[in-house]
């Protein structure tokens, strides 16, 4: 009976020798991960509900990937004066181990990421990383709705974390003037809709902290100007350069505009085709040449790029 103890103590005394051969020759056989690096984007705002959407994180490396990840605020919507922490899982190949937890070491990128810390877990196979993102009140909100009046004036509801926005007017859908900023959520665009065409408008957000981060663009309703509305916005409408598709055009205060001759516009000669669109380069006029620089300007008393000589009238000396 002794023996036959002996024989099982002896046994399993072996077999718990080679089960920890295996485990130490298993964990010699991983390879360390000794830094981390992660892109973040974050697509969330003021007043969306709180959860896993609106965020991505992703890796390159080969070693290790993402597992999961969640934010760890209270409550239910976003609001102005929340910061976003995220926790992120990560998860080792079957062939590493995670061999630090230190700032140094985890690498974010994007939405404003910041490192709090990080823990391993389950043998060293998986890391958990808490991080912070932009504060809420450094985001732009969406707009939700955005339309015209019948006097050529355009409004939108306010975009939470904005007290200036971007808005862009198009014409038979393609852009048409610059992009204008205005404060509040209402302007007058009429000035634009001086010949007949259907337009629309885009508008965006730009956070009152940081006018770098600005909202999706919302787009308004298409409405069709006639001739007979855009005569009268021309009536009423003061004198402005305006951009289509086509070019540059000036626009009188009188809603005329100047077409295959030259206009003096604040002590400066501009030529305009007869589109009415302003020309560049060298122009022919009365059998003299001219040159007009590339902000349409006609160049005086100067060397053209290409090398010629005008007078004190932009005329080529020869």
């Amino acid at each position: 009976m002794k023996r036959i103890r002996r024989v099982t103590a002896v046994l399993l005394a072996m077999a718990l020798a080679s089960a920890g051969m295996v485990t130490t020759s298993y964990a010699a056989s991983r390879k360390k991960i000794t830094t981390v690096s992660l892109k973040i984007s974050s697509d969330i705002h003021v007043g969306d509900e709180i959860g896993s959407n609106g965020v991505e994180v992703e890796t390159n490396s080969s070693k290790y990937n993402v597992d999961d990840w969640q934010f760890e605020n209270d409550g239910f919507e976003w609001e102005e004066t929340d910061v976003p922490k995220l926790k992120v899982t990560l998860k080792a190949d079957e062939n590493y181990y995670f061999a630090m937890t230190s700032a140094s070491s985890v690498k974010l990128n994007g939405a404003g990421s910041k490192y709090v810390s990080a823990s391993k877990q389950d043998a060293s196979e998986t890391l958990v990383i808490t991080m912070t993102l932009s504060p809420m009140k450094d985001q732009a909100g969406n707009i939700e709705t955005a339309s015209w009046n019948n006097l050529g004036q355009a409004t939108w509801s306010p975009a939470p974390g904005s007290d200036s926005y971007e808005v862009r007017v198009y014409k038979n859908g393609s852009p048409f003037g610059s992009v204008q900023t205005i404060t509040g959520t209402t302007a007058d665009l009429s000035n634009l809709l001086v010949r007949a065409a259907d337009y629309t408008f885009r508008v965006r957000g730009i956070n009152r902290y940081n006018t770098e981060n600005k909202g999706e663009w919302k787009e308004a309703n298409s409405i069709s100007i006639d001739e007979a509305t855009a005569a009268r916005f021309r009536e009423v409408g003061g004198a402005s350069w305006i951009q289509d598709e086509n070019g540059w055009w000036y626009r009188n205060g009188d809603g005329s505009y100047t077409s295959n001759n030259w206009q003096s516009i604040n002590g400066k000669w501009y030529f305009f085709n007869e589109q009415g669109y302003m020309m560049t380069g060298w122009i022919q006029w009365n059998n003299q040449w001219y040159f007009c620089n590339p902000d349409g300007d006609m160049a005086v008393s100067t060397v053209t790029p290409d090398g010629f000589t005008v007078d004190e009238n932009g005329i080529l000396q020869q």
